[in-house]
């Protein structure tokens, strides 16, 4: 059996008459069929029996192969490059809004300020909280304050933790690839 790189020399010349047709010798058949009489003697015995087909079969079959493996290379490589660069992108939003909900502490320079509501009279309208169990102003306000922070810290680790799981099909994809992807013609 033989490859299509046996038909080959290693100079990377024209292949030869044992592997894959060599136009080279076409006239020679066709020399040997016209019954000339000044045709060799050695020539007279030959007879052209075109290409090999075993060969060509072999080498088709590689280059359809090399081909497709090529084109599925280059559009999977394309659409992993896409969603690699999509997901650390999103994954680096998620994750940064979640370090800025957990450490706000250390970002935030100042006290809190205050929006309150009130009637078209400058009467102000106070909270449930201050109406129905007494509370004063200041403590409904602490009181509501810490209630949000915790929420705000909360949702800031399942943010932050988000963050980084977005980045595992990807880190998982080219893991699986690197171990399991091999070219075979």
């Amino acid at each position: 059996e033989l490859t299509s790189h046996e038909a080959f020399t290693d100079d990377h010349s024209p292949p030869d008459l044992t592997g894959i047709y060599n136009c080279s010798a076409v006239t020679s058949c066709q020399r040997i069929r016209t019954d000339d009489e000044s045709v060799d003697e050695e020539l007279s015995h030959r007879t052209c029996a075109g290409p090999n087909e075993l060969v060509l079969k072999q080498s088709t079959h590689e280059a359809a192969c090399t081909s497709e493996n090529y084109l599925h290379a280059s559009v999977f490589g394309s659409f992993l490059i896409v969603a690699t660069y999509a997901l650390m992108n999103i994954g680096r939003y998620f994750f940064m809004r979640g370090v800025v909900r957990i450490a706000w502490r250390h970002l935030v320079s100042g006290p809190f300020s205050f929006l309150g509501s009130c009637t078209d009279t400058g009467n102000i309208v106070y909270p449930e909280i201050v109406m129905e169990k007494g509370y004063t102003m200041r403590k409904a306000i602490k009181e509501a304050v810490r209630k949000r922070i915790r929420a705000w810290e909360r949702w800031g680790i399942i943010i932050l933790i988000s963050g980084l799981l977005i980045n595992a099909p990807w880190i998982w994809g080219i893991h699986f690839l690197s171990k399991n992807l091999d070219y075979q013609s």
